[in-house]
């Protein structure tokens, strides 16, 4: 009897320990898959926070380019308009004006009412004449004796070849002024093109000023500005050189901008400053 009930209690035993171990095997089973369930959830998290990053990142960036973009617009229209601001001087200063007509005209009348007439020597002091404004009968020859320099123990200038000096003294230091700004990349030169035209003036005055003249003379032994320029604006050298790249200047007057470049350097000026190569050619 008591060995059935040991039997029956080692069954009862038996059963009640597969019992548990058939429940920790579902428990551990149900452990697996949640941990399976988890990660494969952390893992999407993981994928979905990378993709998040990314979105705001391209957002971000899109958002940077276009306020990069903004500011170089913002930027390209200031320098448009300080650039355009510099253009109108040349129609609206009086002695620029002047210049400009000298350089395009061999002979013509200019009234300069903005400046006083100075009393011409040998005429008496107190007449009306002496009081009016300045009418300068500009021509070739006057232009090129009122710019050749002078020896300090040489004749006085004349009141006529003094205001052609005024006149380019000016016109030299605006464009030397130009030259500062394109210098300190306010501006490049393709914004004052107009510049070059004018500097294309000046440098063929000599060619001009041989055929309108109808001289002999070599065309070197005529140049109008150059020691004017070399002396005094050396700048105007450099400003022109921004251009020599572009098909503004002939032939001619490319040379003789290289022969100023190298009396120039002859005295001690070394360019610097804006390479004429990184400011590109403007167009023709």
């Amino acid at each position: 009897m008591r060995f059935i009930l040991l039997v029956l209690c080692m069954l009862a035993f038996g059963e009640v320990l597969h019992g548990s171990i058939a429940q920790a095997e579902e428990a551990k089973s149900q452990d697996a898959d949640l941990y399976k369930t988890s990660e494969k959830v952390g893992h999407l998290i993981a994928v979905a926070s990378s993709l998040g990053g990314l979105v705001v990142f391209g957002m971000g960036l899109t958002q940077y380019k276009k306020a990069q973009e903004q500011y170089r617009n913002a930027q390209d229209w200031k320098r448009t308009e300080f650039a355009a601001s510099l253009l109108r001087e040349l129609n609206s200063d009086k002695d620029l004006i002047a210049a400009c007509a000298i350089l395009d005209y061999p002979a013509r009348t200019l009234v300069l009412d903005h400046r006083p007439k100075e009393k011409e020597p040998g005429k008496p002091a107190g007449t009306n004449e002496d009081d009016a404004c300045w009418t300068l009968e500009h021509d070739q020859r006057k232009l090129i004796d009122a710019m050749k320099l002078r020896d300090a123990h040489g004749p006085a200038f004349l009141p006529h070849q003094m205001v052609y000096r005024d006149i380019f003294d000016k016109f030299f230091t605006y464009v030397g002024q130009i030259h500062h700004f394109c210098d300190q990349k306010l501006i490049i030169a393709n914004d004052v093109q107009p510049i070059a035209y004018w500097l294309r003036r000046v440098l063929s005055a000599p060619d001009r000023a041989k055929s309108e003249l109808r001289l002999n003379d070599d065309v070197s032994a005529l140049d109008v500005f150059g020691a004017f320029v070399i002396g005094y604006h050396p700048s105007v050298i450099k400003m022109a050189l921004l251009y020599c790249d572009g098909k503004y200047f002939t032939q001619a007057g490319s040379k003789l901008l290289h022969e100023w470049k190298e009396q120039a350097e002859k005295m001690g000026w070394q360019p610097h400053g804006s390479d004429p190569r990184s400011i590109p050619p403007a167009s023709t």
